[in-house]
């Protein structure tokens, strides 16, 4: 496994990385959990299912001005063989719908700014109350230094059940070289 891993890591330098140019209209994703034990008084396995599915629709206005749409489902369930008392759900059933809506402009001299919209549920769909609602919100401005360094500063808004937070965020986009480069958020 060792080996495995540095030759990964070799390659990965020597071709180098890079990140997605393209945009994914449409999107799945499955996922299964090979039953496994878990710290718990119960003795059997618990057992991981879950399925992820997007679809991504950019409305571009003119050459400066996209509106990005995306909506996206998620399911989990997370099943455990044996009989719960009723209070403990089993199986465990959360379904995720979240809408990500925005705007992104471009000005001249290489600025543009970015503003996202994010509202979000998330139930078993069951009981669905205020607990269930989640808002979220994004704005980036971005500016282009040189041809080789782009930079971009914002802030990321997220409410969740403890309250509210704001993150700042820093995205870096920078060529060093013809061989070295830095990019992430």
């Amino acid at each position: 496994m060792k080996w495995f891993t540095f030759t990964a890591i070799l390659l990965a330098a020597i071709f180098g990385l890079s990140a997605q140019s393209s945009l994914d209209i449409f999107t799945l994703e499955g996922r299964y959990g090979i039953p496994r034990a878990y710290d718990s008084l119960l003795d059997n396995k618990a057992n991981e299912t879950g399925i992820m599915s997007g679809l991504t629709a950019p409305v571009p206005f003119s050459e400066k001005t996209i509106l990005y749409n995306n909506i996206t489902y998620f399911h989990w369930n997370v099943t455990n063989g044996e009989t719960l008392p009723a209070e403990l759900a089993n199986p465990i059933n959360l379904h995720g719908f979240i809408l990500r809506t925005g705007l992104y402009q471009k000005f001249s001299r290489g600025r543009g700014i970015q503003v996202f919209f994010s509202p979000r549920l998330m139930s078993d769909l069951q009981y669905i109350g205020n607990n269930s609602f989640q808002l979220g919100g994004l704005v980036m401005y971005e500016k282009e230094y040189s041809d080789d360094l782009k930079l971009s500063y914002g802030l990321l808004y997220n409410q969740e059940q403890f309250g509210p937070y704001l993150v700042p965020l820093l995205n870096i986009n920078w060529n060093i070289s013809s061989y070295w480069s830095i990019s992430g958020l």
